[in-house]
């Protein structure tokens, strides 16, 4: 029997965009490709940010089925393999703006930039959070 299902609309996209190229500033080192200069990775860190990058992954999809509090779980799972997840962070602020839980969002942002002080993505998300929070 044919799996008669529709797939997710393929033009909805998480609020924080494409999370695996994503430099970590801190915690965990990206999978190095041949080419990367820097220490090895230990066989634990190897398999530490191999389980964050699955938790992103499997939050992005999550999120893009419409399940923000599953995608928050799985985001939350990433952040556990390594604390200094920027891309865990930045997902979790966004799926906390969205349910209008701006005090959340905006400690979140402001863990980033305690990581990443020069990202300027984050001060506007965090100015345009800030503002919106003030409107209300």
């Amino acid at each position: 029997m044919a799996h008669t299902q529709p797939s997710p609309t393929g033009g909805v996209t998480p609020h924080h965009g494409h999370l695996a190229a994503h430099p970590q500033v801190n915690g965990h080192m990206p999978l190095q490709s041949q080419g990367q200069k820097g220490p090895p990775m230990s066989t634990a860190q190897k398999i530490a940010a191999l389980n964050e990058q699955v938790w992103l992954q499997i939050g992005g999809l999550t999120e893009l089925m419409g399940d923000l509090d599953g995608a928050m779980n799985a985001y939350e799972q990433a952040l556990r393999h390594n604390q200094w997840s920027i891309p865990a962070m930045n997902a979790i602020s966004c799926i906390l703006r969205t349910k209008e839980q701006f005090p959340k969002a905006i400690e979140y942002l402001q863990n980033i930039l305690k990581l990443d002080p020069t990202s300027g993505e984050t001060w506007g998300s965090l100015g345009m959070w800030l503002l919106t929070t003030c409107l209300q």
